[in-house]
């Protein structure tokens, strides 16, 4: 199938997703839901159109509007997986809401990804992503990305999410998104996509799918992780030197390395100094490659140094340090973490509390020395 072009979607859908037309203002800008309160310290949220990638329709492409229109699947309603579509897991999962997901991807043929950034890859045109969301053993979305254009801006890429219809046989392109489907997920619209998956934050785009989230051994060859990518010459610049088929060992202490990495899968892509969040917020939770390979010590990596007994440049209701060593209750990182009201973080994506996530950073901060 040829690479999609960025065209304009269901336009009468898009003015509603976007705000445009309506009688009502757009409270979908957070999540998917009115909020009672501002976030704090959130970045505002363009809710313009997204004039670049709603571009005039092209006569010689079309954008799918069905799920099995994307090379997912040779059968989908059998779920039978297109030739050349890989499973991949990150090493550290980003929190939805308690929806089990799966992630795959599709290289072109031949075709290598560009890692001579080491920390954000860029992609080869035709690169195409899928996630899917499965909450209570039912298939709810199915989120696709296709790298449409040869740059590595958001404009470079297409974004839709695809509603499965009760039965499973398919699923239906909702370009404006969904609130509460099922009754229980918010499916994003494609300007909702662009709040995470712009390159002004992570410049990859790709968000899940990188050296460090992929740096685990794996014996299941239909499963795509690091040392597959080298074995198969999938990287123009692939690490060397291996130890037990990692490519970057990390720190001892499991207390911190849970805690770290759940903020590197969670907080991570707007917290890095890539970020435009960064100049707004100075604290880095996306840990990188260069400070992880010299590292000795968590307390050595970024995510420690710019929280740990760091005043909070923005006031949070109780909370004393962005992290208080031994206190996580006046600790302003894990105030965010266990609130669902107007200073949660992450502010887009989730509306319940991860309560195995949130109990890794207590306790990493439990055992903080004072």
């Amino acid at each position: 199938m040829p690479p999609l072009r960025p065209l304009r979607l269901f336009p009468a859908i898009l003015v509603a997703a976007c705000g445009g037309g309506s009688s009502a203002p757009d409270a979908r800008l957070l999540d998917g839901r009115a909020t009672d309160a501002p976030l704090a310290d959130a970045v505002p949220v363009d809710a313009t159109a997204d004039a670049a990638t709603d571009a005039p329709p092209a006569p010689d492409a079309a954008p799918p509007m069905m799920l099995s229109q994307t090379g997912l699947y040779t059968d989908t309603a059998a779920k039978t997986l297109a030739p050349g579509v890989r499973a991949f897991t990150p090493r550290w999962v980003l929190w939805s809401d308690d929806a089990a997901k799966q992630s795959w991807i599709w290289l072109p043929p031949g075709a290598q990804i560009d890692t001579s950034d080491a920390d954000f890859w860029s992609f080869p045109q035709g690169t195409k992503l899928w996630k899917e969301f499965v909450r209570n053993g039912q298939r709810i979305e199915t989120r696709y990305l296709e790298k449409i254009g040869a740059g590595n801006a958001w404009t470079d890429w297409f974004a839709v999410s695809f509603e499965w219809d009760p039965t499973e046989q398919d699923a239906t392109a909702v370009p404006a998104g969904v609130i509460d489907a099922t009754g229980t997920n918010d499916i994003p619209s494609r300007n909702e996509c662009r709040q995470c998956h712009t390159d002004a934050r992570v410049p990859s785009v790709v968000i899940g799918f990188s050296a460090l989230q992929l740096d685990v051994p794996s014996s299941d060859p239909t499963v795509l992780n690091l040392g597959a990518l080298v074995t198969e010459g999938r990287l123009t610049a692939p690490p060397t030197n291996p130890v037990a088929g990692v490519y970057v060992p990390l720190p001892a202490d499991d207390v911190a390395r849970d805690a770290l990495g759940y903020l590197h899968a969670n907080c991570g892509n707007c917290h890095n100094p890539r970020s435009e969040v960064h100049a707004q917020v100075g604290l880095v939770l996306r840990q990188d490659l260069g400070h992880l390979r010299t590292a000795t010590a968590w307390s050595q990596t970024l995510a420690y140094t710019t929280t740990v007994g760091v005043a909070p440049q923005h006031a949070v209701s109780g909370a004393t340090a962005i992290v208080e060593p031994g206190a996580p209750t006046t600790s302003a990182l894990h105030l965010r973490l266990t609130s669902t009201g107007g200073q949660r973080m992450p502010p887009l994506g989730r509306e319940t509390v991860d309560p195995l996530g949130a109990e890794t950073v207590r306790a990493w901060i439990a055992a903080l020395p004072q």
